[in-house]
């Protein structure tokens, strides 16, 4: 296998533009999750009522905590495995 002669832009490019690469698309996708919890209680409030709006609201901190867990596990199952390709 052929070692990689790129360079890592991660090392050579500047901040502010590694900003602009990473930051603003994982923003973006935040926003459209939270725009989607707004069209949600829009929808659930007047189809259902207060109660639903009431277990959207409770169901949504919920559903991020899980997102966060599951992009926690993904990053560590990533780094496992890096490892474990460069040591093989």
């Amino acid at each position: 296998m052929e070692p990689n002669l790129q360079p890592n832009p991660l090392e050579t490019d500047p901040i502010p533009k590694l900003i602009v690469r990473y930051a603003v698309p994982t923003s973006l996708t935040l926003m459209v999750n939270y725009l989607y919890n707004i069209v949600d209680q829009i929808f659930v409030g007047q189809g259902v009522g207060i109660t639903g709006m009431a277990a959207t609201n409770i169901a949504f901190p919920l559903t991020i905590l899980v997102n966060a867990v599951a992009l926690m596990l993904e990053k560590a199952v990533k780094i496992t495995h890096s490892y474990e390709v460069i040591e093989a």
